[in-house]
């Protein structure tokens, strides 16, 4: 199931959600909201250091990448 999927990946992973939703609707959904790729992605940069590693899935509603294990 989605949902579990999903749970499983944010026990340990940070998602930055891109979307138009509204950022109190992301956070309940327990994303970390992010206004546009350029936001995001100098949020993962302050959060981790310039060398941090990250995943852009665009469209990510339609798929749901599983770590192995997961």
């Amino acid at each position: 199931h989605k949902a579990y999927a999903i749970a499983q990946v944010l026990k340990d992973k940070e998602v930055v959600m891109i979307s138009d939703l509204p950022q109190k609707d992301v956070e309940q959904l327990f994303f970390t909201y992010g206004a546009n790729i350029k936001d995001a992605l100098e949020y993962a940069a302050r959060k981790h250091g310039e060398n941090y590693r990250a995943y852009i899935i665009p469209e990510a509603g339609l798929v749901f990448p599983v770590s192995p294990g997961v």
